[in-house]
């Protein structure tokens, strides 16, 4: 009997440790299906100048994503907007928000499994446990990121932090990822500051997965100079 229990333990799969299970299941949620959605991005940002306005403004396009590739689908009442702003400051910041849903932008809303698997690349896990995610079962992630940065370009920083806390379901699905980055560092005598924080929500999609939702800020300060700003992504794919 003992010998038996012995042998059974041995056949039983090992239980990879979150990180491994998060990278399994992401290289699964790469589909390529044909998939039509509509983004929406909003904007808001400010320079820092005393007594500056906020530029802030918002925008829609239509992404359609499969075997032939990935098309952004531009009105021509917003390219004609575009145009006669060019060069000029628009005072509702579509221009803004617009050039803020590129190409970039539009894979990281699309093809959310591929930018996050680069994103964990070399990520180490820090701690990992159960913890509920808006009422649903979920493992709780902790990550350091890589900063993506050799040797001479971290020269200048005195601080920096790249960590990520992300909730995925048993089977190592992402539900939701906060992200939070900080920068410290001196060049000659000028000490600067960058901060970045990120809020997103996942969603599985005809055998893909979506980033549905990302709220993001950002700040810096430098030279005299300080900004901050905050952009918000939201993806509704066609039923």
């Amino acid at each position: 009997m003992k010998s038996a229990c012995i042998l059974a333990l041995t056949l039983l799969p090992l239980r990879a440790d979150g990180l491994s299970d998060l990278k399994a299941a992401l290289q699964r949620l790469n589909g390529r299906s044909p998939l039509a959605a509509q983004a929406e991005v909003h904007t808001w940002s400010r320079d820092g100048k005393k007594g500056a306005e906020p530029v802030q403004g918002s925008a829609t396009v239509r992404l359609e994503d499969g075997p032939q590739g990935l098309k952004l689908g531009w009105t021509q009442a917003q390219l004609d907007r575009m145009a006669q702003v060019k060069g000029k400051k628009s005072k509702d910041g579509e221009e803004s928000a617009m050039k803020s849903l590129g190409l970039e932008e539009a894979i990281r809303l699309m093809r959310a499994a591929d930018e996050l698997l680069s994103d964990l690349e070399e990520a180490t896990l820090v701690s990992e446990g159960a913890e509920a995610w808006e009422g649903r079962p979920a493992r709780k992630l902790v990550l350091n990121l890589s900063m993506g940065m050799d040797k001479e370009d971290m020269g200048p920083l005195k601080e920096a932090r790249s960590q990520a806390t992300l909730w995925m379901s048993a089977e190592g699905v992402p539900l939701a990822m906060n992200h939070q980055l900080d920068l410290k560092g001196r060049v000659l005598l000028i000490s600067f500051e960058v901060h970045h924080s990120s809020q997103r929500r996942f969603q599985v999609h005809q055998g893909r997965l979506l980033l549905v939702h990302e709220d993001r800020k950002d700040s810096g300060s430098g030279a005299g100079q300080k900004g901050e700003g905050r952009t918000i992504f939201k993806l509704t794919p066609d039923a």
